[in-house]
């Protein structure tokens, strides 16, 4: 794991402007939320050591002297993604089940995103080009809230999520690209705000008789007629983005406990 930390490139692009700013005006419906976002003062990179089994048996100490060393680095995303909520009374929440054939992730629930291309000038224009690739959403079409800190994915790519809001029509009208996304769904943004997620658990055959305890949210996908387990690094960023943008606090975790 220290090596994994290390491994991590931090080349910078000088031409690459990671947060962009953002002036939302006093009447908007999120410029609270957008206030509070840009009022974040802590780590820009979430760390993986906490309450997390599924580095047990690593040296506690080099690790956070490799993750220390990460954050003054101060590295720009290798990925970015889309938290894209609607701007309307009940606000909802973009999220989609990649495609069966894709060669990662395939057939996971994920936010619309993916990585950073040479050509790409600002963390907004990598998370709007994907999406518009994905959903077919325009850079326009979207307003930019914030931005919030970068996670690691478990390939040790820095994901930095960008906030934006978009009209019920544009919502309405957006199509999965069949290449990338099978479907996409929404989640209500009070549902995630006030239901904490289960503790939900994975059998895998390389943790021997332990299962995987996370949190996970349960989201009814009317496609298919039963729900969309929520967990993982998209977990983590909604839990993540609830606990910045609205004080709501979920515990973020990852057990390995014994089934008998």
């Amino acid at each position: 794991m220290n090596d994994f930390f290390s491994q991590i490139k931090t080349h910078a692009d000088p031409n690459f402007v990671d947060k962009t700013a953002v002036y939302l005006p006093p009447e908007h419906r999120f410029s609270t939320l957008s206030h509070a976002l840009s009022e974040y003062h802590g780590v820009d990179i979430l760390s993986l050591t906490q309450n997390n089994d599924l580095i047990a048996g690593v040296d506690r100490q080099q690790l956070n002297q490799a993750y220390e060393q990460l954050l003054i680095n101060k590295p720009q995303p290798h990925a970015c993604v889309l938290v894209a909520i609607t701007d309307e009374i009940s606000p909802r929440l973009l999220l989609t089940c990649r495609a069966s054939n894709l060669s990662s992730h395939a057939g996971e629930v994920s936010l619309v995103g993916g990585k950073r291309d040479k050509t790409d000038r600002s963390s907004y224009e990598v998370a709007t080009r994907e999406a518009f690739e994905e959903v077919g959403l325009l850079r326009q079409d979207s307003t930019l809230i914030g931005f919030l800190p970068m996670q690691i994915s478990k390939k040790g790519l820095l994901v930095r999520p960008v906030v934006v809001s978009m009209t019920p029509a544009i919502a309405d009208s957006l199509i999965a690209s069949e290449d990338e996304i099978q479907r996409l769904f929404w989640a209500d943004l009070t549902y995630l705000k006030t239901t904490p997620p289960i503790d939900y658990y994975f059998e895998r055959p390389n943790f021997g008789r332990a299962y995987l305890h996370t949190p996970a949210w349960l989201i009814d996908d009317r496609q298919i007629g039963e729900p969309e387990v929520v967990w993982g690094l998209t977990g983590r960023i909604i839990a993540n983005f609830l606990h910045i943008g609205y004080g709501v606090c979920y515990q973020w975790y990852y057990h390995l406990q014994a089934h008998h």
